[in-house]
């Protein structure tokens, strides 16, 4: 099985790619073993192509891992768009067995009701919205209306989740074991 991303569009699979992470899955790759190791880059590709030749020089290569990429939304066929430009030109991108975006929301709680809804009797919002508030920690930031929402925690909590979805629609792992 390999690591897929959540996509509002459709997810795109490079065939050939080396990617890495300790998964179990099976696919078509440089060796005729089964590759077992998925390497994921998640959020923005940041750092350029020294760290990212470095990266497939000292992790991707030597484990004969598959790379996915699990990124902010982009569209890829905008040419005036300089970033995305950046993005689909990188060797990152190129190398990338498995690329899946994920919308760039303004306030990640609309995300977290992904999880659990935002009407239900044990909504989050509920449950973890006063806790927060009394404690004033960082777990929801990127929350609006939170006392710190200028930090990440409920953006890489979505990450993880967004990529824990895309594994099992891709059957990269089984239900059981995510």
């Amino acid at each position: 099985n390999a690591t897929t991303f959540f996509s509002s569009n459709n997810n795109h699979h490079r065939p050939g790619a080396v990617v890495a992470a300790h998964y179990s899955f099976s696919s078509k790759n440089r060796s005729s073993k089964k590759n077992t190791t998925l390497v994921v880059v998640i959020g923005n590709l940041r750092g350029g192509e020294q760290a990212w030749e470095s990266l497939c020089t000292n992790v991707l290569d030597p484990s004969q891992a598959d790379l996915a990429l699990l990124i902010g939304e982009f569209d890829e066929n905008d040419k005036n768009n300089s970033a995305s430009v950046k993005i689909t030109h990188s060797s990152l991108y190129q190398r990338a067995k498995y690329i899946w975006t994920f919308p760039e929301y303004q306030d990640w709680a609309d995300a977290m009701d992904l999880i659990n809804g935002s009407t239900s009797s044990s909504s989050w919002r509920e449950i973890l919205l006063p806790i927060h508030l009394k404690r004033r920690t960082g777990f929801l930031g990127g929350v609006k209306g939170t006392p710190r929402n200028k930090g990440s925690g409920a953006m890489i909590m979505m990450f993880r989740y967004f990529l824990q979805q895309h594994l099992k629609e891709d059957g990269l792992v089984s239900s059981s074991s995510s």
